[in-house]
């Protein structure tokens, strides 16, 4: 479609390109644990079962198959896509040391002058290592990027029926923050390119027949992050007679097609039928779709896949390597057959790790060649071509609900290990997993729930592995299987439910695991075939047999916050009230009650009865839910409920008499008690009065009760202080007095120095402040002598006289006119004080007037 030109100066170029390549070495592969979330392999039945089983074991299985699971490019789940240089057949290295260009100009593109910059040929006007900025909105336009170190970005940029062509030509250039809805168009991004990022787009493509992917890679060294796509094209059938898109299904949200050092991480990919596409028999979708490629991580993606009557989640068929698919959640739903994964077809070294599955697959519409509704959780086959080898599948969920159901299938795969995974599955024929044609298998540590119910009649089908009510199937040559420490659980309400099935089939150990099939448990729950070879079934048992407790609770009806809650209950069992022994736990309003180490208090139950004293320290006055929880080896969990009323206590608050002065700074300081003499909890009003006059307000944090007050100006003799305490959830309102003795101090009177003229209109100026707390006076009647006769204070303009003045904040003023007729020399100038509620009077004389003609 596009013009991919360069004449014989290209191939001068290329010529001598090659002749200085270094090739870099592929990453190192040399990681083989797994490390995924343990599962246990004790499960508890009840006697009537309704089964639930709770994996927890921490087995590890050590192999001699290193190469089980190799190293892929590592990224974590947001993936930093500025921080990685690549190169050709290498893995993502860090940039150390990065070559690029210095010279990086920008340019912005609208859609009035994009033809200055692209046209059907590719770029106009723009060099290689330049940022290419789309803002706004464009129609209609195809963006081809045919130079190298390209970052073409958006800048609210939105692409209606847009598309973006990387050529051949355009290594190490990036394709970010775009929107960009489309139709009528194959691929939206379509990469060639070695060594791109293509991250943060939202994309839309809506076709009703042909092509319909949102992004497609044929080149190396690939990132694609963070993109959101959604696809809505046709459910045709699959074209299986040759040509480019053999085997290929017309509508992928992201397609991988051969790319090397691939990484799809952290996208959104939808895919669905779109109004008017194609609804054939065998009309297939896929969400996420690897066709060969080596070293392709596919992780922490969410994938939805539907509209189709065939969909897969992800699909990786046909000579792909060292692929890992991890932590990818995937939701399949479809009318004739679902897979959450498949891979294979000569797949080498690959591992499915820890991904979330949930398929639901039935029947509403009637098609005259169909079968019945399938469900595979995960399928590792060959689809005729070769076989696939060293597989793991490990740590991933399942959740799967269809007319059959096919938790795991492995087919014609060699060397496999499938540990940890857990599969729910429901339907009329449920198969947790199975094996045919593949050799070498290690199952362990996995747990498999099946539910059916074959007395429900099903149309005939067309897999080589029948339906069956089976946990784990082995059949066909899958020589070498050994099969540990699983938990099966399968029931059939037609009471044709197996555990453990194996058919022509030899060398076989069936050792340590927990089964259970409509009854039968242990070695009984496995059935073999007759005529089978090294068959070993050894030391497996069933599922713990629990029966039901009763709980009789006897509590008090009310008690007080702080006080001590005793408690009493019995255990019996609930059909021969026999009583049992065990451990229980006590909850009050849904929390553990935890010792004062913080550990979870355990309470013996022995001979049925089991006692508690727990102090309800901090507890709100409101209703409080008790609950007993009881359990043991034997016995389900059991519990028992009461309500308890909790009221308010009192607070034990201390008089505490003092002597002062007023001025002084006093400390009260105090732990508080409730009347159980547990410390208060929490925050608590206080406030302080001195003989009913407020002069603080403050909180008590957890007991302590800390505040700094100053005395006030207050009378001296006997007061009044009063502490009173707020009521809150917990306690109530409380008040107590103590007595505040306030002391008298005596003045200190300091006079200042003057100097004056005879006749001259001067200020005389004293201090007074109290001998103790060296505060200001405040209140009190003064007089000035000189020489011992009174001076009247005398206003400089009216000649107004007043001989008794009031002080104000410590300062006592006098001013008058000088005698016109004194002598030169020193003069005693005198204050006399006549003190108030809390001050002594006093007086002071100093030689401090001097008078000079």
């Amino acid at each position: 479609m596009y013009n991919k030109r360069i004449c014989i100066l290209l191939v001068t170029t290329f010529i001598i390109l090659l002749a200085g390549f270094t090739a870099i070495s592929a990453a190192d592969v040399n990681d083989t644990s797994v490390d995924t979330s343990s599962l246990s392999s004790t499960t508890q039945v009840d006697k009537s079962p309704v089964l639930t089983t709770v994996a927890d074991n921490d087995n590890n299985i050590k192999t001699d198959r290193d190469d089980a699971i190799k190293t892929q490019l590592k990224t974590t789940k947001k993936v930093d896509t500025e921080s990685y240089v690549t190169t050709k057949d290498s893995t993502k290295t860090k940039n150390t040391n990065k070559t690029i260009k210095t010279e990086n100009p920008t340019i912005t593109v609208t859609d009035g002058n994009y033809g200055k910059y692209f046209d059907d040929d590719g770029t106009r006007n723009i060099n290689p290592n330049t940022t290419v900025i789309l803002n706004g909105a464009f129609y209609n336009k195809t963006f081809i990027i045919d130079q190298e170190f390209i970052t073409l970005t958006g800048n609210n940029a939105t692409l209606h029926n847009g598309h973006i062509y990387v050529t051949d030509m355009a290594s190490n250039s990036t394709i970010s923050n775009l929107v960009i809805n489309s139709t009528g168009m194959e691929n939206v991004i379509n990469n060639e390119a070695w060594d791109i990022t293509i991250k943060n787009n939202k994309i839309t493509l809506t076709n009703s027949e042909g092509i319909t992917e949102g992004i497609t890679n044929n080149g190396d060294n690939v990132l694609i992050v963070n993109n959101t796509v959604d696809v809505y094209g046709p459910a045709k059938d699959i074209d299986w007679t040759g040509g480019s898109r053999e085997g290929l299904a017309l509508t992928f949200a992201i397609f991988n097609d051969g790319g090397n050092n691939v990484i799809i991480e952290n996208n959104t990919a939808r895919s669905g039928r779109s109004k008017d596409g194609d609804d054939s028999p065998f009309g297939t979708i896929d969400g996420i779709e690897l066709k060969s490629g080596n070293n392709v991580t596919v992780s922490n993606n969410y994938i939805e896949v539907s509209g189709a009557r065939f969909v897969y989640g992800l699909n990786a068929l046909s000579e792909v390597y060292n692929v890992v698919l991890s932590n990818n959640t995937i939701n399949v739903t479809s009318e004739r057959y679902i897979a959450g994964i498949q891979i294979g077809n000569s797949a080498r070294n690959c591992s499915i790790l820890d991904n979330k599955i949930y398929g639901v697959c039935y029947n509403t519409t009637i098609f005259t060649q169909d079968n019945e509704a399938l469900a595979f959780g995960i399928i590792t086959t060959s689809m005729g071509g070769s076989e696939s080898r060293n597989m793991t599948v490990a740590g991933n969920i399942m959740n799967l609900n269809a007319t059959i159901v096919y938790g795991m299938e492995i087919y014609t795969t060699y060397d496999t290990i499938i540990d940890k995974n857990l599969v729910n599955a429901i339907g009329n024929y449920s198969m947790g997993m199975s094996l045919a044609h593949s050799p070498n298998s290690i199952v362990t540590n996995n747990v498999f729930n099946t539910t059916g119910n074959s007395n429900i009649p099903i149309n005939p089908i067309v897999e080589e592995i029948a339906p069956a009510n089976t946990g784990i199937q082995i059949q066909q040559n899958s020589t070498n299987a050994y099969i540990a420490n699983n938990i099966v659980i399968t029931t059939d309400a037609g009471n044709n439910a197996k555990a453990v099935n194996i058919e022509t089939t030899n060398n076989v150990a069936i050792i340590n695991n927990t089964l259970f099939a409509n009854g039968k448990t242990g070695d009984d729950a496995v059935n073999a075939s007759s005529n089978l070879i090294n068959i070993t079934v050894n030391d497996n048992h069933g599922p713990i047999t629990k029966y039901d407790a009763m709980v009789i609770l006897n509590i008090p009806k009310t008690i007080s916050t702080g006080s001590t809650l005793n408690l009493n209950f019995t255990v019996k069992d609930k059909e021969t009230e026999k009583l049992i022994n065990g451990k229980a736990i006590v909850k009050i309003n849904g929390v553990t009650l935890k010792d004062d180490d913080g550990e979870i208090i355990k309470l013996n139950v022995v001979n049925g009865i089991a006692n508690l004293s727990y102090i309800l320290k901090g507890y709100s006055a409101k209703e409080a839910k008790v609950t007993i929880v009881f359990a043991n080896s034997t016995y389900n969990r059991a519990e028992s409920t009461g309500m308890l009323n909790i009221t308010k206590t009192n607070v034990k608050l201390e008089s505490n008499d003092m002597t002062v002065y007023t001025g002084e700074t006093i400390t009260i300081n105090q732990t508080l008690f409730d009347s159980n003499n547990n410390p208060i909890y929490g925050n608590t009003t206080v406030a302080v009065k001195i003989n009913g006059v407020t002069v603080k307000n403050t909180k008590i944090v957890n007991g302590n009760l800390l505040v700094n007050i100053t005395v006030p100006s207050i009378k001296a003799g006997k007061n009044v202080l009063t502490i009173i305490l707020g009521e809150n959830n917990r306690y109530n309102s409380v008040s107590v007095n103590s007595t505040l003795t306030v002391l008298k101090q005596d003045p200190v009177i300091k006079i200042e120095k003057i100097t004056a003229k005879p006749g001259e209109y001067v200020t005389l100026k004293a201090t007074i402040v109290s001998n103790v707390t060296k505060t200001p006076v405040t209140s009190g009647n003064y007089v000035f002598k000189i020489n011992g006769m009174t001076v009247n204070n005398t206003d400089e303009h009216t000649f107004e006289q007043v001989t008794v003045q009031n002080i104000t904040n410590g300062i006592a003023t006098l001013s008058t006119y000088m005698d016109i007729s004194a002598n030169d020399g020193v003069y005693n100038v005198t204050v006399v004080y006549s003190g108030n509620n809390h001050i002594n009077s006093g007086r002071s004389t100093e030689s401090c007037l001097i008078i000079k003609a």
